[in-house]
């Protein structure tokens, strides 16, 4: 269900061709460090909404910046030639999560917020952190790899923020849960991409630049493939046992 990667920003044109692999590692750097200041600044302006109604305004904002980012990418692939429709209907674990995402927020719930939380912020992290391979003939590079970084970091705010402000806790019960049903995901996927030739969740062939590159050539198939799911079920235990942490501390502090 998980991958530890996104898909290489590869296409071909004359916009942004001279840039190298190290200006945008440069120009990745500070996309993170702004997402973190909005992040952090969110949440701190979230905490001093005194009303229902305002965090609801709030909660529909991040709706629309998110959509609305994710939205743009589609006519910017679709001017470099690499926009398919499949990508409007995915089945990779971050689109399924922004669908629930938007639910969630527009109504906040205990299982929807466990699955954006427990899945979204590590994968959300995973996609934002590590977005794969470029080459410096891709156009509109900066842009799309910017958007991308950003609408995943995006769902990864969101969740704090569910969190944070709306006081809503991820909980053990829920963890077991998203662990049966991300491994019939998987194996739905699995059929699904064997039937049509896809290959959602990269369970099927790696992303190059990527760790997934790195545990195929360690592992080969199926054995990439089944190490993501064990380490996407470890990151998701680990989100909990840090969630669980956090609170603890706060807690204590508040005594």
């Amino acid at each position: 269900m998980i991958a530890v990667g996104v898909p290489s920003l590869h296409s071909r044109g004359l916009i942004f061709n001279t840039v190298t692999q190290e200006s945008y590692m440069a120009f990745h750097l500070l996309v993170l460090t702004v997402m973190l200041i909005f992040g952090v600044t969110v949440v701190l302006i979230g905490r001093k909404l005194d009303t229902a109604e305002k965090r609801r305004r709030m909660r529909l904002f991040l709706i629309i910046v998110t959509v609305a980012l994710r939205a743009i990418r589609y006519p910017i692939d679709a001017t470099v030639d690499v926009f398919t429709w499949d990508a409007l209907f995915s089945l990779h674990v971050c689109h399924i999560n922004l669908v629930l995402l938007v639910i969630c927020l527009l109504k906040p719930g205990d299982f929807l917020f466990n699955y954006v939380f427990l899945i979204g912020i590590p994968m959300g992290l995973a996609s934002g952190i590590f977005p794969g391979d470029i080459t410096t003939d891709a156009p509109f590079l900066m842009l799309r790899g910017g958007l991308f970084v950003i609408t995943h970091l995006l769902m990864v705010i969101a969740a704090i923020y569910l969190a944070i402000v709306e006081h809503m806790r991820p909980t053990w019960r829920r963890l077991k849960q998203l662990y049966l049903i991300a491994t019939v995901q998987v194996a739905l996927t699995y059929v699904v991409n064997r039937l049509l030739g896809t290959n959602f969740l990269y369970i099927m062939t790696p992303v190059p630049g990527t760790p997934i590159q790195t545990l195929s050539d360690w592992l080969g198939w199926p054995g990439y493939a089944l190490a993501m799911v064990v380490i996407a079920y470890f990151q998701m235990l680990v989100t909990m046992l840090v969630s669980v942490g956090i609170e603890a501390i706060v807690k204590r502090a508040r005594t």
